[in-house]
């Protein structure tokens, strides 16, 4: 090659490396005005990436959520009779002392007989005679209210309830606990009355049961729809339920089968008047 070619590639590249330092630096004053024009502005910085979404095995050994226990539906226990009542009627712990003769008990349930018919016939009198009496109270919660007992007539169901508490069976057994369950009933003690009258429907066997049965729930009935007793409704259903089953099989007593009729018919009117 000779000298003067060798001069002329020589200033070809010169021209070109100075016509790219030309341009690189047109591009950076470029940049920098930019930057001035703009402002500063600050970088953001960089987006740290979203962690992969982990789906776990269903073999992989999780623990299991533990769910709430789930209780089982309480009954609803039934509070009719109240328990002190049912208790109080019940308990022998007042009965001390020697056991009070059948003669003994036949006296004290002919004196209360007595004291609770003679107020009645004094009653009668005295309208007889133009007396001013009181006027029967005209609400059913009056009517049924509860009546405080004579002397005698406390007299009598003490008598009968040691008595009980003090022998363990005999002939009249069934007859005494039914009078002195009557005698409740008769005061419109309901609850009482409620209590001894189921104690003698499913009892021992007896002609008295059926007729036990049916005044037990009129008591239940008398309280819950005299005096609001929801609860008591709920004891007049179940004890319906038992007695029938208990005194209206097919060997039940041949005494009892106008009884348990009606006990069917009270239990039909029940569930009707349920839906």
């Amino acid at each position: 090659m000779s000298s003067i070619e060798g001069a002329s590639a020589i200033g070809i590249f010169r021209a070109g490396a100075m016509y790219a330092l030309t341009m690189l630096r047109l591009l950076l004053s470029s940049l920098v005005l930019t930057a001035f024009a703009c402002g500063a502005r600050a970088v953001p910085p960089p987006v740290a990436p979203e962690p992969p979404l982990v789906i776990a095995r269903l073999d992989a050994g999780a623990a299991a959520v533990k769910q709430p226990p789930q209780s089982e539906p309480v009954k609803a226990s039934l509070t009719c009779p109240t328990p002190a009542v049912a208790d109080d009627v019940r308990s022998c712990a007042s009965a001390t002392g020697a056991a009070p003769t059948m003669q003994e008990v036949v006296e004290a349930e002919l004196k209360a007989l007595s004291a609770r018919v003679s107020p009645k016939l004094a009653a009668k009198s005295r309208a007889r005679k133009g007396v001013a009496t009181t006027p029967a109270p005209g609400s059913d919660a009056k009517r049924f209210a509860p009546r405080r007992f004579e002397a005698e007539e406390e007299r009598y169901l003490q008598t009968v309830h040691h008595y009980l508490c003090s022998t363990q069976g005999g002939p009249n057994r069934m007859e005494l606990a039914y009078g002195e369950a009557q005698q409740y009933f008769e005061a419109r003690h309901f609850e009482e009355a409620g209590v001894l009258l189921r104690d003698v429907a499913l009892g021992p066997p007896s002609d008295l049961a059926i007729y036990a049965a049916q005044l037990s729930l009129e008591s239940f009935n008398i309280l819950a729809a005299t005096f609001s007793r929801p609860d008591c409704n709920e004891t007049l259903r179940a004890h319906l339920d038992e007695y029938i089953a208990r005194l209206c099989t097919t060997t039940a007593r041949p005494s009892a089968a106008e009884g348990c009729e009606a006990l069917v018919q009270i239990r039909a009117d029940v569930q009707k008047h349920s839906r």
